[in-house]
């Protein structure tokens, strides 16, 4: 299915792509076609539709890698006539809407494609309801269309489709195209996970890791491994924080670096650039991994946003390079620049305090805001707090209020104590002692020490 969360090598699904396609073309069926040499074609085409379906999603998220899109439509072509011809002889006797629209898809022809999955759609189809869901989601030979993308999407979940049961989940829980609702994304999360959809037993596991529902770091590591062990690359990594971090999890750094390495074995740059910190604080051993600074490095200069952010930290650092801040500064820039959050983060704090770069709380605000609007939220929790004091920006309490409410659900500590004491202060919000005692107690609980040292003045437990 097409996999709308995980980070997938491409190099691989190309060659995959070319050769079933080059065997296809090469070994054309021979003599009168039945039923179960037509039914074959369906599923050759379905198999190949699929390849080419996740090498565009993949294509299309990560543009680093852009160039292999245009790998795969080349070999398309070169192979184009005789594909078409082949393909044509099969399915002139007995044509499917689906397997048409699938063939399409596989030439480009995205709008060809479109009509004969509508027709298959009308009829019922789930797998057609499902890839127009997708096409209307990526303004894939049409203009792009979220709630059109989440009717067809809840049309196919409903007839037991998972990975439409996944995407459904997805929208709902972002608030994409349809309203947000987070019970309902989890009841769909829940149902396609359950049949084994790896995607939804990611973010089922995610959610059960990060806060958005009921934390359980036991329920977390349950379905992150069930992801992982279907080689979905982010729960591999996600798998090697728990063994790393013990949640849910016996703390265990050497079943950690073993999550890793299959994630790294997938290209997930989060596992590359966690497991060389791993190797540059000694947390891994050095020998098993000489190249992991050269690797890194050499993804950066490539143009990849995490390894630039990851060198970044490394300069700041001082892991495994000679430590130099206005060098850190620069991979930050570029990181940045490609509009990854983390990034864009470091990079305001740097203009914020003028460390490696001249002091510019202006370029700050712009950093701090980019960053808050991807759900960062230490970055929503500073431009709380620039609004709250009115640095640079007009001091605005209902935007401050705004930005550490966002990064108080997700259990941010700073956030919370803030929140708290504009509840305690009514300050951008109606004053309410019993919420700001609440939020006072879970950043305290949470280790925030000016909280504690409220809670403690006013004679109360947390």
């Amino acid at each position: 299915m097409i996999n709308k969360f995980a980070r997938t090598a491409t190099s691989g699904i190309f060659v995959t792509c070319f050769l079933l396609l080059f065997s296809f073309c090469a070994n054309p069926p021979k003599g009168e076609e039945t039923a179960d040499q037509n039914e074959t074609a369906a599923v050759q085409i379905q198999d190949l539709y699929q390849q080419v379906f996740d090498l565009r999603q993949v294509c299309m998220r990560y543009p680093s890698v852009m160039d292999c899109n245009s790998r795969i439509v080349q070999a398309i072509g070169r192979t184009y006539k005789e594909l078409e011809d082949e393909v044509n002889a099969q399915l002139a006797k007995s044509p499917d809407d689906l397997t048409r629209g699938n063939f399409e898809f596989i030439l480009d022809n995205y709008e060809a494609a479109a009509t004969w999955y509508r027709k298959a759609a009308d009829q019922g189809n789930a797998q057609a309801q499902y890839n127009l869901g997708v096409m209307n989601e990526n303004a894939w030979g049409m203009k792009a269309d979220p709630a059109k993308a989440a009717e067809w999407y809840l049309l196919a979940a409903n007839q037991g489709h998972a990975q439409a049961q996944a995407d459904l989940a997805r929208m709902l829980y972002f608030g994409s195209g349809i309203e947000k609702d987070l019970s309902q994304s989890f009841v769909w999360c829940t149902k396609s996970a359950e049949k084994g959809n790896k995607e939804a037993q990611y973010l089922l596991g995610f959610r059960y890791d990060m806060g958005t529902g009921d934390v359980d770091a036991l329920q977390a590591a349950k379905w992150y491994r069930n992801a992982a062990d279907q080689g979905h690359a982010l729960a591999q990594y996600s798998m090697g924080v728990l063994c790393r971090y013990g949640k849910g999890v016996m703390q265990d750094n050497d079943r950690s670096v073993e999550w890793y390495q299959k994630a790294v074995a997938q290209n997930d740059p989060f596992a590359i650039a966690t497991l060389g910190v791993m190797v540059l604080v000694n947390e891994a051993t050095i020998q098993n991994y000489p190249n992991v600074v050269e690797l890194i490095i050499r993804k950066a200069i490539s143009g990849d946003p995490i390894a630039q952010h990851n060198l970044g930290n490394m300069y700041e650092y001082g892991w495994g390079v000679d430590k130099d801040i206005p060098q850190a500064a620069e991979w930050y820039q570029r990181s940045a620049d490609q509009h990854y959050g983390p990034a864009q983060l470091n990079l305001a704090i740097m203009y914020d305090q003028g460390i490696g770069v001249p002091k510019d709380q202006q370029k700050a605000v712009e950093w701090y805001t980019s960053a808050a609007r991807k759900g960062i939220v230490q970055a929503q929790t500073n431009l709380g707090s620039m609004y709250a004091r009115g640095v640079v920006v007009e001091q605005n309490d209902k935007d401050a209020f705004m930005w550490f409410s966002k990064a108080s659900n997700f259990g941010f500590a700073t956030a919370q104590y803030n929140l708290g004491l504009m509840y305690f202060k009514g300050k951008g919000v109606e004053r309410d002692d019993a919420v700001a005692g609440n939020l006072l107690r879970k950043a305290a609980n949470n280790g925030h020490e000016g909280a504690q040292q409220i809670l403690r003045e006013l004679g109360y437990s947390w």
